[in-house]
């Protein structure tokens, strides 16, 4: 009777102790890993290069280009023509023979009166001869009557040249000499009262002048 008590007694404290184990274990903390993640490898994507045929220039703008351009001639020459200058469709004897003129102008043709004493806009006149003689462009400049008596050698439309003042103008007629022709570059400023013109721009419209190569 006392050893079956015994055993009773014992499984009683074998029980009482799995139990205290038993809670002991689900109540005690559980240890939390601080240990950082392992940091994923990131990918930077790089812009790629702009290299020379990705960029783009500007075109340039109406107002950033010259408002010009050059006149050929079938009478062996070229010449520039700012806006508004234009050959002339009033003046001039251009007909494939020589001698032949041909007239610029800085108006439309409408806007072109002539009178027996001038017109009213400044012009351009261009003259082409044959020189059968081979005469220098002063032996040339010595024969027209036109202009005052005093003759300069120059240098024009990057050739040996000669001028002659326009009496009453700060301008010159340049004569030149090319395949057996004689060119005159004449300008005519005879203006009616009030009239007015940019003479920079003619200035260098005279200057343009070119004879065509020689073949």
């Amino acid at each position: 009777m006392d050893r079956n008590r015994s055993i009773v007694l014992v499984s009683i404290v074998v029980a009482l102790v799995a139990a205290v184990v038993a809670a002991f274990v689900v109540t005690a903390p559980r240890e939390v890993s601080t240990a950082s993640p392992t940091p994923t490898a990131s990918v930077t994507r790089t812009a790629p290069a702009t290299t020379a045929s990705q960029t783009t220039t500007p075109t340039p703008s109406a107002a950033q280009t010259a408002a010009s351009g050059r006149y050929v001639s079938t009478l062996g020459y070229s010449i520039e023509t700012p806006s508004p200058w234009r050959k002339s469709t009033c003046l001039g004897s251009s007909q494939g023979t020589l001698p032949a003129t041909e007239v610029f102008v800085p108006v439309a043709g409408r806007d072109e009166t002539y009178t027996d004493i001038g017109g009213n806009v400044p012009t351009l006149v261009i003259a082409v001869q044959d020189d059968p003689q081979s005469l220098t462009p002063r032996q040339w400049a010595a024969k027209d009557l036109t202009g005052g008596p005093q003759i300069e050698d120059v240098r024009y439309a990057e050739r040996p040249a000669a001028r002659k003042a326009i009496t009453g103008s700060s301008f010159f007629t340049y004569y030149v000499a090319n395949a057996g022709r004689m060119y005159a570059v004449r300008p005519q400023v005879q203006l009616s009262p009030g009239t007015t013109f940019d003479s920079a721009t003619f200035a260098r419209m005279i200057d343009s002048f070119r004879p065509a190569a020689s073949p």
